[in-house]
């Protein structure tokens, strides 16, 4: 009588022995260890590139609102200094009226520069820058006197 006794043989990989499990869940853990920092690092720095674009849009927004709105500001200074709208102001709202030629005096500032340079001699005399300012004064006679007196 024969027996026949085969014998098992397992093909494929051993099993895996204690020293190299660890080894390979110590790798693992390392691997994780690596990449989570990494991928963290990646979705954080990109919702701060979304953050800053936003932020960038607005502030781009902001500047147009405003450049539109010196620019408006411009235009309403233009049309208030504009000579002709304070003449008729002055003339409407104030009932100011230009001076009369026999109505203007020259006031004289020892060591000041006169304004306006003569153009020729006239028995009026036009007026004159005072200190610093460039206000042109206009006096008739009694204004002229009082002045006069009083300094």
């Amino acid at each position: 009588m024969t027996k026949r006794h085969q014998s098992t043989v397992q093909i494929g990989k051993p099993p895996l022995k204690e020293p190299n499990r660890r080894r390979w869940v110590v790798g693992i853990l390392i691997a994780f260890g690596v990449i989570t920092p990494a991928a963290i690092a990646h979705v954080w720095t990109h919702l701060q590139v979304l953050d800053y674009g936003y932020r960038l849009s607005k502030a781009t927004r902001q500047h147009h609102r405003l450049t539109e709105r010196q620019k408006q500001l411009e235009v309403e200074i233009a049309l208030l200094r504009d000579p002709q709208r304070i003449a008729k102001l002055a003339r409407q709202k104030l009932n100011l009226r230009a001076p009369q030629p026999e109505q203007m005096r020259r006031i004289i500032v020892p060591g000041d520069r006169p304004l306006v340079k003569r153009q020729r001699k006239t028995k009026q005399k036009l007026g004159t820058r005072v200190g610093d300012s460039s206000w042109t004064f206009s006096l008739n006679e009694a204004e002229a006197a009082s002045f006069s007196n009083e300094h």
